[in-house]
């Protein structure tokens, strides 16, 4: 091989070992195999950087213009998918405007107007969304729009502010530390990764980034006539193993235009890697600075749910990785060069290049291997199953209250894509709280009945005025009208609300519980003889249902994963069971003794 093909061949295995090491790091992979937004947005993300690249390689205007156009119809396209991207693309718009300075001090207008056209053609999509989905919030004036792109995607950016919370530093200093002990030891391969990007890193900024330098110098067809290719085919002959897209520090006294094209590739690349690492900062500090759920004892949850968010800061690690492992490669074929290991540079066979492949590999291959039997969810089927187990035992028209993700997703899932269960009236307590719930009665076709604009708290001012509805005036205009109202997940209200407590009942019903009027509720002998028939549906139709034998695993699904939170749901209904019917025992006890 020629010295340049052997260059090409660890820059493209470094490049896919950097890839492959990202996909297959846990993190990533949890979230390629959920229904979440993450999987696509580090496809967009990744895509906005190549573009990027692509536009600091350019070195002809017509390029150039190509390149910030595909940038910016990205920026449109990633924030659509995901707006807290926003923080990732500031740098890079500023970097795409620091090069296009002079164009722009020329004709402002034209440039701000294309890239503007191309950016609002990206982020179209995100008015799709709104428009079709139902439960997405009020969006028929200016006001309820601008207020669900606010709210829908910047309320993780918003910093802890209630007065039990921790401080800021604290928070970012435990989130910091937190995101650097799973980079290190969970996902990249015990501090391997990280060193690399650094040394990817610091090459980058000091030295010429791998793909910075035009074609005709890496190996693509030539765009210039032949007799210069053959000059350059010269130049580049006479160098040392360390080829043009790897570090070139020999120093020549003549300017030829391979040291001014390399010359103007370094400028370009420490501009480039600095944009870059302004992105990285900005996502993990932002993020880092930002908490859900900010209060001491919260911190953990706190991590488990920003930890989606570090997937955008990786990228960038990982791919400063692959640049590492390109320049240090090259840094010890060079170094063997030297010592006279290698006499031949069209040697058939090149150990250095060849071991510089098989470690490429290995990482990659290594990455997978720890991570395989953590990750592979081929098997898992938890979701549909709890969910089926929720909606399976319910009567026929019955209303289902729920509260959280868990629930909320997996039953609109189930009923809207599966069309199982659609008789079943699934309501958000969260969403039926908000001011422009009003505009979603009609959704429900006539099935419930709203007493009110939206649901508030028993003390509010809408309630005592009428225009609003409190959870007990809700079942009871509901209550004699449908199959039964059921609330699953750990809903507050029952445990809050003197009215709700002073009329009605909640008795545990399989992975929900029923609510009943005190003078309604059903003896021991009845809920006893209900209970256990809906327990028994559920152990014995393991093949669609969730029985007690398959939650998911404790040391697969620790806490911060979803399939987590239906093991502790589950298990939390089988203690309220058994509770409810112990303090039935207890009160036929002191009855009759």
């Amino acid at each position: 091989d020629s010295p340049a093909t052997v260059t090409s061949t660890t820059t493209l295995l470094a490049a896919a070992a950097a890839a492959g090491i990202f996909a297959w790091s846990p993190l990533v992979w949890q979230f390629a195999v959920t229904a979440e937004v993450f999987a696509l947005n580090n496809a967009l993300l990744a895509l906005l950087l190549y573009s990027t690249l692509r536009f600091a390689c350019s070195w002809t205007s017509r390029d150039r213009r190509f390149w910030a156009c595909a940038t910016a119809l990205l920026c449109g396209l990633t924030l659509t998918n995901q707006l807290g991207a926003i923080l990732f693309e500031m740098s890079l718009v500023l970097y795409l405007a620091w090069c296009l300075r002079r164009d722009l001090a020329r004709r402002p207008s034209a440039i701000i107007l294309e890239q503007g056209e191309w950016f609002i053609v990206g982020f179209l999509p995100y008015f799709y969304v709104p428009l079709t989905a139902r439960g997405f919030g009020d969006v028929t004036t200016w006001h309820g729009l601008w207020s669900q792109v606010r709210q829908g995607g910047f309320r993780v950016l918003q910093p802890a502010s209630d007065p039990g919370s921790v401080t800021d530093q604290e928070s970012i200093l435990h989130g910091l530390g937190v995101y650097a002990w799973d980079l290190a030891l969970r996902q990249g391969l015990w501090g391997v990764l990280p060193l690399l990007a650094l040394m990817g890193y610091v090459a980058a900024t000091l030295f010429t980034a791998p793909f910075l330098l035009p074609p005709r110098y890496s190996g693509e067809r030539a765009k210039v006539t032949q007799a210069t290719d053959r000059y350059i085919q010269r130049i580049v002959a006479t160098l040392p193993a360390i080829q043009p897209s790897c570090v070139h520090t020999e120093q020549t006294t003549e300017q030829g235009p391979y040291q001014k094209a390399e010359a103007k590739a370094r400028g370009e690349s420490r501009q480039v890697t600095w944009a870059l690492g302004t992105a990285w900062v900005l996502s993990l500090v932002a993020f880092g600075f930002a908490s859900l759920e900010p209060s001491q004892e919260r911190l953990e949850l706190c991590n488990s749910m920003m930890a989606r968010f570090w997937m955008q800061a990786n990228l960038l690690v990982f791919m400063w990785a692959g640049v590492g492992m390109d320049w240090l490669s090259c840094v010890v074929a060079r170094g063997q060069s030297r010592v006279g290991r290698r006499q031949d540079a069209r040697s058939s066979f090149n150990p250095i290049s060849s071991l510089a492949h098989a470690v490429c590999m290995v990482l990659a291959l290594w990455q997978f291997q720890k991570h395989y039997a953590m990750s592979d969810q081929h098997a898992n089927t938890y979701f549909e199953k709890y969910t089926r187990s929720l909606l399976e035992p319910l009567p026929r028209d019955s209303v289902l209250l729920v509260n959280h993700d868990v629930q909320w997703n997996s039953l609109r899932y189930m009923q809207v894509c599966e069309n199982y269960r659609p008789d079943v009236t699934v309501l958000n307590l969260s969403l039926m709280s908000l001011p422009w719930w009003a505009s979603q009665h009609g959704r429900y076709g006539g099935k419930v009945i709203f007493p009110g604009t939206h649901r508030v708290p028993e003390n509010h001012s809408l309630a005592r005025e009428a225009r609003a509805f409190t959870t007990c005036k809700f079942l009871d205009a509901n209550i004699d009208r449908v199959g039964g109202i059921f609330v699953a997940g750990n809903l507050t209200f029952p445990q809050t609300e003197g009215q709700f407590r002073s009329a009605y009942t909640a008795l545990p019903m399989g992975l929900s519980m029923q609510l009943f009027r005190h003078e309604e509720v059903w003896t021991m002998r009845q809920w006893l003889t209900r209970h256990f028939e809906v327990w028994r549906l559920l152990q014995q139709r393991p093949q669609d249902l969730l029985p007690l034998a398959e939650l998911p695993a404790f040391d697969k699904y620790p806490k911060g994963k979803w399939e987590y939170e239906i093991r502790r749901d589950y298990l939390n209904h089988l203690a309220e069971a058994a509770a409810h019917a112990l303090e039935e025992a207890i009160a036929l006890q002191e009855q009759y003794h």
